[in-house]
């Protein structure tokens, strides 16, 4: 499943995209103003991700999604650019594991957090808008995961990412 790109298509197109993407994002600024901080900042163990963290990963990944789009954008207009080598994804324990360049730091507080998420899904938004039409152009960009993806199935990436990780943060506030 998550090495398939057809995968992604059960997300639509563009408009479709970007429906899921504002229902999402509701979700997810509902959990940050509503999880007390202890169980936000809580990291069950030191293998996983509290909700703050993955709040900040969410965000660090739709920072790289809005340059692969622009890129691909820049592509389709026919600017001739730098290959660029994209590792193979890594599995750990049957877990797809985030690429170094999206994983989360840390050390934000909730404000921050707001303020990152916001920041990343306005440039997202704002690159998928100026691709418009080039988001279906055939020019393409490799996903470690999924494999050689155009515009649409990068902005697809990151309506299937962010739900994904919504669908984690009933595991991190356990126990809490």
């Amino acid at each position: 499943m998550l090495t398939d790109p057809a995968f992604l298509r059960r997300f639509g197109d563009k408009d479709h995209c970007l429906r899921h993407l504002e229902r999402s994002r509701r979700e997810m600024l509902h959990h940050l103003e509503t999880i007390p901080d202890e169980a936000f900042f809580r990291q069950p163990d030191p293998e996983t991700w509290s909700v703050a963290l993955l709040m900040e990963h969410v965000a660090l990944a739709e920072n790289s999604f809005a340059r692969v789009i622009r890129r691909l954008r820049r592509a389709a207009q026919g600017e001739a650019l730098e290959a660029v080598s994209v590792p193979a994804g890594e599995w750990r324990e049957g877990r797809a594991q985030a690429p170094a360049v999206i994983r989360p730091k840390g050390g934000l507080d909730k404000t921050q957090i707001a303020q990152l998420l916001a920041e990343q899904r306005a440039f997202l938004l704002g690159e998928a808008e100026k691709s418009g039409e080039l988001l279906e152009h055939p020019a393409t960009f490799t996903h470690a995961f999924f494999g050689d993806l155009n515009g649409l199935g990068w902005l697809q990436t990151a309506v299937f990412h962010e739900r994904h990780h919504l669908a984690q943060i009933p595991a991190r506030l356990e126990g809490v």
